[in-house]
């Protein structure tokens, strides 16, 4: 992302009472922070590669619930 990555992100996303609603899916190459941002109220993490098939199933998924 141009001006800041995706854990900062989602902190400032959380300070808006709006955006707070919105749910996130992240898309990450980094296994490790998985737990980190799952704390901060992302709904689903997904490690690439992927098909991109796995990726609509799961933004099916959260919409849904």
């Amino acid at each position: 992302m141009p001006t800041m990555d995706g854990y900062t992100f989602i902190l400032e996303k959380s300070n808006d009472p709006v955006l707070a609603k919105v749910p996130v899916v992240v898309l990450s190459a980094i296994a490790k922070t998985e737990p980190l941002f799952i704390r901060h109220g992302v709904k689903d993490y997904l490690l690439k590669p992927l098909a991109p098939q796995e990726l609509l199933d799961k933004i099916q998924a959260v919409l849904a619930s």
